[in-house]
């Protein structure tokens, strides 16, 4: 079964409210049979009778189509979701898909939802609901995240940001620094060892190879600097062997 439903070459038509709203009077009003009402305005007769049934009944009824009956969370309460997503990501504290799945089981319990019993069964939510939620929510998509220490990011906060702007700046005013002795320094690693891309190779195979310089190699350091008016040193370089 496709998880995402595509139209058919002949799509359901879709009702104008306002329509089904005005059959609903016809019916009640001038006494005009169901099916007569559902021909002349063209609209299903089925459900044409569901809403006849509710008015008769005094039920409050609202001409108002609803696509999301079906979901777990409102509209309101997955932009939450998104926004506490989009918060955790910048903040370097990400969720994987399972951690996902975990924290909606959890607010869908705090919140009192109705939830199936295969949510309350792995106590989590469906891999179902997951795809769901991300296609309805574009802004969101899996990352492969670089790691990065915590003593790094937690070193990374305004008041350290602050700290050392405000060195900087007070080593400025005091040794009167002009733009061609200002550098930016950084440095990047270069290994010699090709990394392989995807080949073909017959099924059932249980490792398949393929031919680079070495396994490891050699790993290296190239350091550049360049100051305020774009003038360059030479580059460094250093070589550690990783075999």
């Amino acid at each position: 079964m496709p998880f995402k439903w595509k139209a058919t070459e002949n799509p359901r038509k879709k009702v104008d409210l306002e329509v089904m709203k005005a059959a609903v009077k016809r019916v009640l009003d001038d006494n005009v049979s169901i099916r007569a009402a559902a021909v002349e305005y063209e609209v299903d007769r089925k459900t044409l009778g569901r809403y006849v049934t509710k008015v008769k009944e005094g039920n409050e009824t609202v001409f108002k189509a609803d696509h999301n009956s079906s979901q777990i969370f409102s509209r309101e309460e997955e932009n939450d979701l998104e926004k506490y997503l989009l918060t955790a990501a910048r903040l370097n504290h990400g969720l994987t898909s399972k951690e996902l799945r975990r924290f909606a089981y959890e607010y869908a319990v705090a919140r009192g939802k109705p939830i199936s019993d295969n949510w309350k069964k792995n106590n989590q939510a469906s891999y179902d609901w997951k795809r769901g939620f991300m296609h309805r929510h574009p802004r969101l998509s899996l990352w492969n995240p670089q790691g990065k220490s915590l003593g790094r990011g937690t070193a990374f906060n305004p008041t350290s940001v602050g700290e050392f702007f405000q060195n900087l700046r007070s080593v400025y005013h005091t040794n009167k620094f002009s733009p061609e002795s200002i550098y930016n320094l950084d440095e990047t690693g270069v290994t010699n060892v090709q990394k392989p891309g995807k080949v073909i190779a017959p099924k059932g195979e249980k490792q398949v190879s393929k031919m680079t310089s070495a396994e490891r190699g050699t790993l290296v350091t190239l350091c550049c600097a360049v100051n305020a008016t774009g003038n360059v040193v030479p580059p460094s370089l250093s070589i550690q062997d990783r075999d």
